[in-house]
Formats: structure tokens, C-alpha cells, sequence
């Protein structure tokens, strides 16, 4: 199999992992909302609870969690609605260099179920673009 098959095949699996779709909310220095829909959240530990967030390096949302050491991470729900089924209020913890990404890890602080209902799952046609 050539390289570029193997590749092709190798993104195509990889964008089958499955991954939940929700809004992450910060503030810049003002105290102004940033906001960004992301894909790439988990939960990381039970105790503490631990939420790791997965952000493109130089995006800008990122100093801004850094700076303000607080992320609002929002779950969407299923369907087209893009209503909040849930919310986790988190404080900045670590943040790790992960190749093209930063890991931003928090403790979640505080949190709400909104409403019941399955959260919005997200696959993608390539594993190594969004």
C-alpha cells in the first residue's frame, strides 16, 4: 500500500472517534465574551473533577483562558436546536503543549444540568483537519 493510501485510510479511521460539540466561553482583558465551538473536550478525573479542552495553538481564546485562568464550557444538545443541555463552570489548572494543539485543563467548579437529552456527537470525514 503506498504512503499516501495509508494515509488517506489512517484519516479516515481516525475521524471516527467520536466527539461531543459544545460552546466554550471566556473573557478577554476588558471582560469582554470570547466564545468558540469546539469539539475537543473530556472529562480527564473524577477527584477533582477535571475538564481538558483542546485548542488550536494561536488562537486567541486560548491567552484569554490563560489570562482570566476561567472557561464556561457549554454542551449542546442533539438536533438542530443548539440549545445548552448542560454547563460546566471551570478554573484553569495546566495548560500542555500537544503538538498542533494547547490542552487546557480545568476544574470544574460548578456546573448545571439544563435540560435531559442526549448531547450533540460530532465525527469527521478526515482525522487530520476539522
Amino acid at each position: 500500500m503506498s504512503e499516501d493510501k495509508k494515509q488517506e485510510e489512517l484519516a479516515k479511521a481516525l475521524g471516527r472517534i467520536p466527539s461531543g460539540i459544545g460552546v466554550l466561553i471566556t473573557q478577554d482583558e476588558e471582560e469582554n465574551p470570547q466564545t468558540l465551538l469546539c469539539s475537543w473536550f473530556q472529562q480527564l478525573s473524577f477527584d477533582p473533577p477535571l475538564i481538558g479542552v483542546a485548542i488550536k495553538k494561536g488562537s486567541e481564546i486560548g491567552n484569554c483562558i490563560q489570562d482570566s485562568e476561567l472557561f464556561v464550557l457549554n454542551i449542546l444538545a442533539d438536533g438542530d436546536q443548539k440549545n445548552s443541555i448542560a454547563y460546566l463552570e471551570c478554573e484553569l489548572r495546566h495548560v500542555f503543549e500537544i503538538g498542533d494543539h494547547r490542552l487546557y485543563v480545568g476544574e470544574a467548579v460548578a456546573g448545571k444540568l439544563n435540560e435531559e437529552g442526549a448531547p450533540q456527537v460530532h465525527l469527521r470525514r478526515d482525522g487530520f483537519k476539522y
